[in-house]
């Protein structure tokens, strides 16, 4: 069974992988979000696929709770509970296709040893994986699909894609935007920080991006959502 990601996406398996850090899953959300947070996605697609988004574990799910949560009770899942691979993960169907969730329990900066772990249990080609991860270099509330590319500048990505020793394969980023420099805020402040609603409402709309992606191929997921901007 193999992975089209300019086709539909029937006959695909899929391993969806997540964990919690630097990045959407470690901020913070404000108390008016609080109720119903998400923060990180990782997400893996295997021959099953491996969907995959990076970050560092976080103690309490319950307040920091990750897209990749949200994919899993958008699926009918519920919590992730089973482990491997330095990871918990669940299985599921998207538009009756087998999937795995998956998110990394490493740090964020580590989770490419999650994900080679997984792929090579599942036997996932570089191609059959999709990462989903914040980007500071796409304004704020804005989703960004694309084929393939270098890491840029997330440390998550940057693990996984010198551990695959690979960088053809999909990813959705989600824009984070700048910090405020003019007001002293660094880097980790402002991804350690609450997320703003824009962001918020970018990450809400990526279990839709994963499944359109999955349902009806990359190419049509990038039409659709690669004008999302949340206001």
């Amino acid at each position: 069974v193999s992975y089209n990601p300019t086709g539909s996406g029937s006959g695909i398996k899929a391993v969806l992988a997540g964990n919690c850090d630097i990045g959407l899953s470690s901020r913070n959300l404000k108390d008016e979000e609080k109720s119903e947070g998400l923060e990180q996605t990782v997400l893996a697609l295997d021959g099953i696929a491996v969907i995959v988004n990076p970050a560092n574990p976080v103690e309490d799910l319950d307040k920091d709770t990750i897209a990749v949560d949200l994919l899993a009770e958008k699926l009918g899942m519920g919590r992730l509970k089973q482990t491997k691979c330095k990871a918990v993960f669940g299985l599921g169907k998207i538009g009756g296709q087998d999937v795995l969730l998956m998110k990394p329990q490493t740090y964020m900066n580590l989770s490419g040893e999650s994900v080679r772990e997984m792929m090579s249990a599942y036997s996932v080609p570089p191609e059959h994986l999709l990462v989903i991860f914040d980007d500071a270099d796409l304004p704020a509330g804005r989703i960004r699909i694309r084929k393939s590319g270098s890491a840029g500048t997330h440390n998550g990505m940057r693990n996984i894609v010198y551990l695959l020793e690979n960088d053809q394969f999909p990813r959705i980023k989600v824009g984070l935007g700048k910090p405020d420099r003019e007001h002293g805020e660094d880097m980790v402040d402002f991804v350690l920080g609450p997320m703003d609603s824009a962001t918020y409402a970018a990450v809400k709309a990526v279990p839709d991006a994963v499944c359109d992606l999955l349902e009806k191929g990359i190419d049509h997921a990038m039409q659709e959502y690669n004008k999302f901007q949340a206001e």
